[in-house]
């Protein structure tokens, strides 16, 4: 079981990342002013493991919507993302407690959950460069509380 192990010590590579869908819709003409509006959005993780080949895969899906901050008025979805990692972990098994709930140890499960977020923060940037949303620094998430949804 994972409790003896370090997943610092966990080898794994990252064997493919993609953009599973996306979408950008502003309004045409639309100018974002912190002063005005209100950017808020979610994030969701889902993990996939297949146990056989080692591999785990980590989904990250995240939307942008803005509203008027004045009257609360919705503008809508600007902006949504679904991205894919897909990682080989070396000796998986071994970072499993439960086989029949796929329960990862929860430092790997972070940092490669952490390493996804990084992957769809840079897919976001390439996106929205060039759009009125270009140059808005996007906040950090923390894994932990993302995982513990």
């Amino acid at each position: 079981m994972h409790s003896n192990l370090d997943a610092r010590s966990a080898n794994f590579n990252v064997l493919n990342v993609e953009a599973v869908s996306h979408s950008l819709d502003i309004p045409e003409g639309f100018e974002y002013d912190k002063s005005i509006h209100k950017l808020d959005g979610s994030t969701q993780i889902r993990v996939e493991v297949d146990i056989e080949k080692n591999i785990l895969i980590v989904f990250v899906e995240i939307h942008m919507n803005c509203s008027i901050r004045s009257t609360g008025e919705e503008i809508g979805k600007l902006f949504y993302l679904k991205s894919r990692s897909r990682f080989f972990v070396e000796k998986l098994t071994e970072y499993i407690s439960d086989k029949e709930e796929l329960d990862v140890e929860i430092n790997l499960l972070s940092e490669l959950v952490q390493i996804s977020m990084d992957h769809t923060r840079g897919m976001q940037s390439v996106y929205l460069k060039g759009s009125p949303l270009g140059k808005i620094t996007m906040p950090r998430k923390d894994v932990a509380k993302l995982l513990q949804k």
